[in-house]
């Protein structure tokens, strides 16, 4: 069988390999159908990725946001035509003390190897969560939204007294989901949400308060805060969490910048406060996430933050998708058929 691969080869440049599939007694193969480009993505399509970095990397499919359906399980344990969640860690080794998207020899589709923009798709079983015939392009947003459950649960495990009142910094869609993850967790906790876009914070319903970052109230104390901005913004957004958050109290970091960001650890130091990296995430964050989505309240919710959904039949058609998705101001959603 041939597989019908399309790889970034160089930026804004996209290919077609045609390659044989290779397909094993103890692997599922699986059709993607609804592919979510994320920020990452756009890091390398845009080139704005370190030279070496994609000099090392391209060619690569992209894409690590993925649901499809089951198209041949030699072992029969999901029922042909299923619809499945795709995890893009590969584990490779097992370690009891740190999670797979952790490890260093850990792979990660999109980055170390390709990822989904391919016609097939050969993983292991405990890389897919089944979630029946539901077609719903919503279930794309797990990976994300699964990063966000694992900084929450990560967050959990550090924090000390109870968490009243946290705060959100950011107006993208990492901050949405980060949102929706608390929600679920800390029902009764207040959210605020602190960011600068107005048209974009218009989508945080669920949360208790929006803050601009330019006005924020003196005196504003926080149990825990999380950053959700990246790049060289976050800089600022770590600087006021490290402000607002209570002495003793947490503050999980979650977005990717390129380069280094200062950090005022006299005050982190004076404070007594956890600062914790969050990235990726593996099963156990995916099944929780796939739950919190079946919650149909949870579901129209998602649905606000799916700018853009574009069919893919042509090459050109991904070459629209990844241009609108730099534009939209939350997720753009291939679905794939090209």
């Amino acid at each position: 069988m041939i597989n019908k691969v399309v790889r970034l080869v160089g930026v804004k440049q996209f290919d077609i390999y045609y390659e044989e599939l290779q397909v094993f007694p103890d692997k599922l193969v699986v059709r993607p159908d609804n592919l979510s480009i994320c920020a990452a993505d756009l890091r390398y399509y845009t080139g704005q990725r370190n030279r070496a970095v994609l000099n090392k990397k391209l060619p690569i499919s992209l894409i690590h946001e993925a649901t499809g359906t089951v198209l041949y399980d030699p072992l029969n344990r999901i029922k042909l035509g299923s619809k499945v969640v795709m995890i893009p860690n590969i584990n490779i080794s097992k370690n009891d003390f740190i999670k797979g998207n952790y490890q260093k020899t850990s792979k990660f589709c999109s980055s170390d190897i390709d990822g989904f923009m391919q016609d097939y798709v050969v993983c292991d079983y405990d890389r897919v969560i089944p979630i029946g015939t539901d077609d719903d392009e919503i279930y794309v947003l797990s990976e994300l939204l699964s990063v966000s459950v694992n900084a929450v649960l990560t967050s959990m495990m550090h924090m000390k007294g109870s968490c009243r009142r946290i705060g959100i910094w950011g107006d993208g869609s990492l901050a949405f989901l980060t949102m929706i993850a608390l929600r679920s967790f800390f029902p009764d906790s207040e959210i605020v949400i602190v960011g600068h876009n107005s048209r974009k914070m218009l989508h945080f319903i669920m949360a208790d308060d929006i803050l601009n970052t330019e006005n924020i109230p003196y005196g504003m104390e926080l149990d825990c805060a999380f950053e959700c901005v990246g790049g060289v913004n976050s800089r600022h957004a770590i600087q006021q969490s490290i402000e607002f958050v209570r002495p003793q109290g947490c503050i999980s970091l979650l977005g990717v910048s390129e380069d280094p960001v200062p950090i005022d650890t006299r005050k982190v130091l004076e404070k007594g406060l956890c600062l914790l990296g969050n990235s990726r995430s593996e099963r156990c964050d995916f099944e929780k996430s796939v739950e919190i989505i079946k919650n149909n309240n949870i579901r129209t919710q998602l649905g606000t933050i799916i700018s853009e959904k574009k069919r893919i039949k042509t090459i050109s058609d991904i070459y629209y998708a990844f241009e609108q998705a730099q534009i939209n101001d939350f997720k753009t959603v291939m679905k794939w058929g090209i």
